[in-house]
């Protein structure tokens, strides 16, 4: 609308509503129905005195509160303007690593940043690992998803086969194919299913044996090169006296063995698995085979043959093992390099101190064998139910902006990068434990990548724990846990 075209006069001197209420409302009226446009100059308070035969009072009160209020926007020397309206997108998240509430709200100020007139804002809900996917599929269920959830790798089968994932390609596709020619191909493929990517991960962790490298240096022990390295030290460590040099209990080793430790367990479990050459499929379909005995009669004699491992090995919760590690009670640990953070926040060490105190090897079976390596780590899916799919990948490729992930998770944090830019960013000079974790993760295995993993990760936990409790023999346990795993797939 052109307010210097003769108009007719929108005031009514003779009504008991105040003049510059009544120029206000008109003003207002103007913007909304799109009369008056974001960015458009105004008429100045004289010629609106000139317009509609007021005085210039109630003007300048009309437009102070139209200021005041968000409606307008004036310029000293330019003139008062229609501001531009911007458009605030709730972004919904949800996760149980709070160490990405950084990334994503650095994320979040960015976007903002370079768009004024669109402005996000994060509603994440942060809650406990084991409550997670639940509460997600619950929230689906009620049609209250979140536009993103941040969730562990082997969830997202299950959410795929659920239809609640975008495949990215349909939301970008030339960035996922950049994404993919950078990312370690074995973790484009476990984010993927039908050769569509659901999945975004740009840090992950792999299984290993940590062991404390000053005492095996104290004690004139070679790092361990394979299992059977392993299995000595923690002999070696088991002896009466050197208990007592190191304030060692009888168990110098230990594994997570139970449903208390959750994923951990078949995490941990499977390395062993794939380092006896093995592993849980045949012909498409989950099969227990005899390295799965193997590897479990191991587990069973390092408990109850060996002694190396304590029968508590069935009760360790989620990160119980690297605090006991840290505690100065273990000399050799089986778990993840995800560890590095809880081991380093229990005791304090800075990097440094943390590579001359603590060594880690992968499982291997013989000088010239394949390691067993576990995959693992969380990626970030964008939910069907999203309000705001588009916006949701904006934030994610913000975030994962190779000098915001090296920053805030890599090297303060110990995450290992799984792009091969950013390893290559890391230099020489940077910390040792992050080149080796992130070389060996192009060797890292899947867990079964089915839509009801959940449900057959269960039944490999209690397989275990039926093991080594000796509720069942290995082959009783096996057997049971593979006719159940049939009628659930």
């Amino acid at each position: 609308m052109d307010m210097n075209v003769e108009q007719p006069s929108p005031i009514d001197k003779k009504s008991p509503v105040p003049l510059h209420y009544q120029l206000k409302e008109y003003l207002k009226r103007q913007i909304e129905t799109g009369q008056l446009k974001p960015g458009q100059r105004i008429p100045t308070e004289e010629e609106f005195c000139q317009m509609y035969g007021i005085s210039r009072s109630p003007v300048r009160q009309a437009l102070v509160e139209l200021e005041r209020s968000g409606w307008i926007e004036r310029f000293r020397w330019k003139g008062t303007f229609v501001r531009k309206r911007t458009q605030t997108v709730t972004i919904k998240v949800m996760l149980s690593e709070p160490e990405w509430i950084h990334v994503l709200r650095e994320a979040a100020r960015r976007l903002n940043e370079h768009s004024p007139e669109q402005q996000i804002d994060l509603q994440i809900n942060i809650m406990d690992y084991a409550q997670l996917r639940t509460q997600l599929i619950a929230s689906v269920a009620r049609g209250q998803g979140p536009d993103l959830f941040l969730g562990d790798l082997v969830w997202l089968s299950e959410f795929v086969g659920l239809d609640f994932l975008y495949p990215l390609e349909e939301l970008d596709a030339t960035w996922v194919a950049e994404w993919r020619n950078d990312a370690y191909a074995n973790f484009i493929e476990m984010n993927s299913y039908r050769g569509k990517l659901y999945g975004l991960q740009c840090i992950a962790d792999m299984s290993l044996v940590w062991y404390r490298k000053d005492w095996f240096e104290q004690e004139a022990i070679a790092p361990p090169q394979q299992w059977q390295d392993v299995v000595s030290a923690a002999r070696h460590f088991q002896k009466p006296e050197v208990q007592s040099r190191f304030g060692l209990g009888p168990h110098p080793l230990a594994f997570a063995a139970g449903q208390a430790a959750d994923e951990s367990t078949v995490y941990q479990f499977s390395a062993f698995v794939y380092a006896l050459g093995g592993g849980f499929y045949r012909d498409g379909s989950i099969h227990l085979g005899k390295e799965v005995r193997e590897a479990l009669q191991l587990w069973v004699d390092l408990v109850h043959r060996d002694k190396l491992v304590s029968e508590k090995a069935i009760h360790y919760k989620l990160h119980e093992i690297s605090r006991i590690f840290a505690k100065e009670e273990l000399a050799l640990a089986v778990g993840g390099s995800y560890e590095r953070n809880y081991i380093q926040e229990a005791t304090g060490w800075s990097n440094e101190a943390f590579n001359k105190r603590v060594g880690f090897v992968p499982i291997r079976f013989g000088p010239n064998s394949e390691p067993g390596i576990t995959a693992g780590g969380v990626t970030f899916g964008v939910l069907r139910q999203a309000q705001y799919p588009l916006q949701a990948l904006e934030l994610l490729k913000q975030g994962f902006q190779k000098e915001l992930i090296n920053r805030l998770l890599i090297r303060n944090l110990g995450h290992s990068p799984i792009r091969q830019s950013l390893i290559d960013d890391l230099g020489e000079d940077q910390d040792a434990f992050m080149r080796e974790t992130s070389t060996l993760l192009t060797s890292a295995k899947p867990r079964p990548a089915l839509p009801k993993y959940a449900q057959i990760s269960r039944q490999l936990q209690l397989m275990i724990e039926h093991s080594i409790s000796r509720k069942y023999s290995v082959d009783e346990a096996v057997d049971r846990a593979s006719e159940i795993i049939s009628a659930i797939v």
